[in-house]
């Protein structure tokens, strides 16, 4: 049970961290980062938030994770749920101080890279299902004979190319984002030996057994009194 309970902490670190460097990418006003933009422009032309169209978006990703018959668990759900929200918390308190000078924001934009990068790292490792986005990342990378930084880069293109139809914020942070974020996702996983293409995700019903065999079992001095009675 113990167990677990790190797993969702380190679940819900990643998310804090991922909301978090997005929405530094977005007070550095550089052009937003490559799913970003797909949102941006996705709330455009529909009367709903960023944090909202991240919603959407991620439902529409997952039917196709479903297809692809990959493991999905608590933390995919949890992924769609809360990074769009905590990103508009954050927006809306105006937790990060905006930058004036390029230096600034380039430096915000760099700080939003690593912090994505990480909570990536963090809430895929907990092995409790990636979002649709990642998982459908790790399911090109299974199946097509790159390595996972390439093939988080074609998704993006892919991505930026949609939202800046829609009429989503590019700039050249969107370049440095495209450009940078396979080979830093590549780094962080190889520097913390993590490769999501040989994780088993647990599914949603693999933890609820978990869970229920964690609250059923009795104490160990319950068991002693019980057996104690019985004699």
């Amino acid at each position: 049970m113990k167990s677990l309970l790190l797993r969702f902490a380190k679940l819900f670190l990643g998310f804090v961290l991922l909301s978090a460097g997005i929405a530094f990418s977005f007070v550095a006003e550089l052009g937003l980062s490559p799913w970003d933009v797909l949102n941006h422009g996705a709330s455009k032309v529909m009367p709903i938030t960023m944090g909202q169209a991240s919603i959407i978006i991620g439902l529409v990703i997952l039917a196709y994770d479903v297809f692809s018959k990959e493991r999905i668990g608590f933390g995919t759900f949890l992924n769609i749920l809360c990074i769009g929200p905590l990103f508009d918390v954050i927006i809306a308190l105006r937790l990060i101080p905006s930058a004036e000078t390029m230096p600034g924001r380039l430096l915000l934009l760099a700080i939003g890279l690593v912090l994505v990068t990480l909570g990536m790292y963090f809430y895929m490792s907990a092995d409790l299902g990636a979002g649709p986005r990642d998982t459908l990342m790790v399911v090109l990378t299974k199946r097509l004979p790159f390595p996972i930084g390439v093939c988080k880069l074609g998704v993006e293109m892919v991505a930026v190319a949609l939202g800046f139809a829609l009429g989503g914020s590019v700039g050249v942070g969107t370049l440095i984002s495209v450009v940078a974020g396979g080979p830093l996702t590549q780094f962080f996983f190889r520097l913390f030996r993590y490769d999501p293409t040989k994780r088993k995700n647990e599914t949603m019903s693999e933890t609820l057994q978990t869970l229920r065999a964690a609250f059923t079992k009795q104490p160990e001095g319950a068991q002693a009194q019980e057996s104690g009675a019985s004699l």
